[in-house]
């Protein structure tokens, strides 16, 4: 691997190719983007509404004053994919509208003047891993992986991490990138999660316990042919209306790849996937192919399905705010414990729930760190302070991945 070649191969994300009904029949595609279109409509009104809100309110509340009230498959379909699918993997029940459309929304995309490209999706064999890799590359050697911290110790004067194995780390400052799901159960004290010493301060719990937990998970059929209808396309989206929201609405049929079918889901789904037999999930992706492909399309040979939410050192997809949340949460969020700094997606002031927003916290608490240790007032102390930091700052960063 190299790490000086281009990036990960992707192609754009075609637009939708086809649509159909709870029962399998085909709906005319021009009806479906007419409704996504008025969707789109009432959702961009929110946005402009947020701004001049004295208080806040949900966005299922904002879409209701706009007039929008989905009330057949379609208009679940489209919101479903807009909202949950695309941007939040939440309904808009409990969406804050002040922190979706100020923040979250526009995290990625930056200015609004800086916000060109498309979506891509990635397919190429390397994974999305190749980057955080190349990345690392210049430290990797002097990480300790595979090792998972157990007890993270507080005081005044330093930070100490003890790892399974029983091997103990201290530091004259740490940072911690757990994710919030890591952190909530810590809280919680659930009989796998890390534990601190002594617990972190009713502060801290209160702001970490505020955060929302997103479960999205990802599922990857590959075929031995392709079934589907051919196309010039590589990749083909296909949207289902079922009759229950958010039931295995969206699929990416991609013949390159070789023959996978890719699938998004979200919320209690996602969480039901995870934690069932794959060839369950399997089964009941199935049902609903048959439905549009019909009886004689084949079995998989393969099926992946992930596992961010099930998996003790992520425990969520990624994070939200929902109504009710005060605007300085992150500042709250950011307070360090004594000498103990905390950083990740959960962190980042414009860009939370997102990978480079979790990189950026991370570069932004290590110049805090730096900060302190150049105020030192003797040059002996500083090479002692640093030698610890760095070490407390690479193993709580990195043992939990």
């Amino acid at each position: 691997m190299r790490c000086d070649e281009d990036g990960p191969d992707g192609s754009v994300n075609p637009d939708v190719t086809a649509v159909f009904a709870a029962d399998g029949s085909p709906l005319n595609i021009t009806d479906y983007e007419d409704i996504l279109e008025r969707f789109v409509t009432a959702f961009e009104n929110v946005e402009e509404l947020a701004d001049s809100l004295d208080i806040d309110i949900t966005l299922r509340e904002g879409l209701t004053m706009q007039n929008w009230v989905p009330s057949s498959a379609l208009e679940d379909l489209a919101e479903w994919v807009v909202v949950d699918y695309s941007c939040a993997a939440a309904s808009p029940k409990n969406l804050s509208v002040k922190f979706y459309y100020t923040d979250a929304y526009t995290a990625f995309l930056g200015p609004e003047e800086d916000a060109e490209g498309e979506d891509y999706l990635i397919a190429d064999d390397k994974g999305y891993a190749f980057v955080v890799q190349c990345m690392a590359r210049g430290f990797l050697d002097g990480v300790k992986l595979n090792t998972p911290v157990t007890t993270i110790q507080t005081a005044k004067d330093c930070v100490c991490a003890t790892v399974e194995d029983g091997g103990k780390y201290c530091g004259d400052y740490a940072i911690t990138t757990f994710s919030s799901g890591v952190l909530q159960a810590a809280i919680r004290e659930e009989k796998d999660a890390v534990h601190f010493e002594p617990p972190l301060p009713a502060a801290k719990q209160n702001a970490i316990n505020s955060v929302t937990l997103v479960h999205y998970a990802m599922i990857s059929l590959i075929f031995s042919t392709t079934f589907w209808n051919e196309t010039d396309e590589d990749q083909q989206i296909i949207h289902y209306a079922s009759n229950e929201r958010g039931e295995y609405p969206h699929f990416t049929l991609d013949k390159n790849s070789p023959n996978t079918i890719l699938l998004g889901v979200t919320e209690d789904l996602a969480i039901k996937v995870e934690n069932q037999p794959v060839s369950t999930t399997v089964e009941e992706v199935m049902v609903i192919l048959r439905k549009i492909y019909g009886n004689d399309i084949p079995e998989p040979q393969n099926a992946v399905v992930s596992n961010w939410s099930s998996d003790p050192f992520v425990r969520c997809s990624w994070i939200l705010f929902e109504l009710g949340v005060p605007e300085d949460i992150i500042d709250k969020l950011l307070i360090p414990v004594d000498r103990l700094y905390f950083a990740g997606d959960s962190f980042n002031q414009t860009q939370y729930g997102y990978v480079h927003g979790a990189y950026g916290s991370g570069v932004d608490v290590a110049h805090k760190i730096t900060t302190k240790i150049e105020q030192s007032s003797s040059a002996a102390a500083t090479t002692r302070i640093l030698k610890g930091t760095v070490i407390i700052t690479v193993l709580l960063s990195l043992l939990v991945v």
